[in-house]
């Protein structure tokens, strides 16, 4: 299951009559409809489906981090699955990133810049608390490498920085540590 192409998928059927302008509450019965009627539009674009119980957690934790105000929780549950469970840390992503190349500059001040900022962010496993840019870089161009390691710089602890820094290599093939 591929994080990307699953959000494509659901914010298609957030349009759909069945969930469009719609709070729906995804108890158990409504998360299995909703997992079939995914499934198909994933089908459509030839894209990996929704049906191993890993999969199907992890939608949970899509639903319930990107989708709350349309994907509602009931009684602290998506499906089968605990909330409390599901909100403990960022979802682990699938799949490459899109923007790979470490030398590749991005305007500070411009939007792709806060797209790739926002993967690395994914891909690097961390919770993001800082939009800001980062010192003298405000205005500037900042390759993707200065982006990695300005977000690295402010993850605390070293057992933290160790698994952010496994990330990045894993991901972006570069350590920040470094």
């Amino acid at each position: 299951m591929n994080e990307k192409e699953v959000k494509e998928c659901l914010n298609i059927l957030l349009q759909t009559q069945t969930y469009k302008n719609k709070q729906t509450q995804m108890h158990l019965s409504n998360f299995q409809t909703l997992i079939s009627n995914l499934n198909v539009e994933l089908e459509k674009k030839d894209y990996e489906t929704v049906n191993s119980e890993s999969d199907k957690k992890e939608l949970a934790k899509i639903i319930f981090s990107s989708y709350k105000n349309s994907l509602i929780e009931t009684n602290n549950k998506i499906g089968p699955y605990d909330t409390g469970q599901l909100s403990s840390g960022p979802v682990t992503p699938t799949g490459t990133p899109t923007y790979t190349d470490l030398n590749t500059p991005y305007q500070a001040n411009k939007p792709l810049y806060s797209t790739v900022r926002a993967e690395v962010v994914q891909y690097l496993g961390i919770r993001d608390a800082g939009h800001s840019h980062h010192g003298s870089n405000f205005s500037g161009t900042q390759t993707l490498k200065q982006i990695i390691k300005n977000v690295f710089d402010k993850v605390q602890g070293g057992g933290e920085q160790s698994r952010v820094a496994q990330n990045s290599l894993k991901y972006y093939h570069y350590d920040p540590r470094t």
